[in-house]
C-alpha cells in the first residue's frame, strides 16, 4: 500500500496508509491524514483514494461517485504516492490543502475557469460552459448539463431546479 507524504513537526515524512482513516490521532501538521470522507455508506475512505483508478471500496464507490465525474484533464503527483500521475478532482482546486506535491492545485491561475455573468467555476478543460448547470451564487460548484436531474444533488437547490423544469415544456438549454 501507498503511503501520505506530509509534514510531521515541521519535517517532511510520510504517514502509512494502515493508519489513514482511523481516528487514531492527527499525524499530519497540516491534517492531511485525517481527510477522509464517506464514499457510500459501507466504505469510509482518504480522499486521496478516490478517483485513482484502482476500487479500493467494495462497491467500487471510490471511483465512481459524483466527485470522479468531474476531474481536470492535467495531471499531478498527489501526496499519497501512486506510482503515477492522476488527475485531479475539481473540488480540489483552491481549497486551502495542497494534494498535489508541487502544489499546483492551490495555484489560482493556472487552472481553466468558465465565466457566466458574474460567477466563475472551475473546469476540468478548457472547453466553453455550454455543458455546465452553475450553482447557485456564492457557490464554487457547477454540474455538467448530462449530470443533472440524475437523483444525486450536487448542486444546492438542483432537486428544485429539476422540478420546476420538469413543469415546464422546455428542456434544459444551455446557457
Amino acid at each position: 500500500r501507498g503511503v501520505l507524504r506530509c509534514n510531521i513537526g515541521g519535517y517532511p515524512s510520510t504517514v502509512s496508509s494502515a493508519v489513514l482513516c482511523k481516528n487514531l490521532r492527527r499525524f499530519c501538521d497540516d491534517g492531511l491524514d485525517e481527510m477522509c470522507e464517506v464514499a457510500s455508506p459501507s466504505c469510509f475512505i482518504h480522499k486521496h483514494l478516490l478517483c485513482n483508478g484502482v476500487s479500493d471500496c467494495e462497491d467500487g464507490s471510490d471511483e465512481i461517485g459524483g466527485k470522479c465525474q468531474s476531474l481536470l484533464k492535467g495531471k499531478c503527483d498527489r501526496r499519497y504516492r501512486h506510482a503515477e500521475k492522476l488527475q485531479i478532482p475539481l473540488y480540489w482546486l483552491n481549497d486551502g490543502i495542497s494534494d498535489c506535491v508541487a502544489g499546483e492545485d492551490e495555484l489560482l491561475d493556472i487552472w481553466p475557469t468558465c465565466q457566466v455573468f458574474d460567477q466563475f467555476r472551475r473546469v476540468s478543460d478548457n472547453t466553453s460552459c455550454e455543458t455546465v448547470f452553475v450553482c447557485s451564487r456564492g457557490s464554487q460548484d457547477y454540474v455538467e448539463l448530462d449530470q443533472l436531474c440524475n437523483g444525486v444533488e450536487e448542486c444546492d437547490k438542483e432537486t428544485s431546479v429539476c422540478h420546476a423544469a420538469r413543469l415546464t415544456a422546455r428542456p434544459f438549454l444551455s446557457p
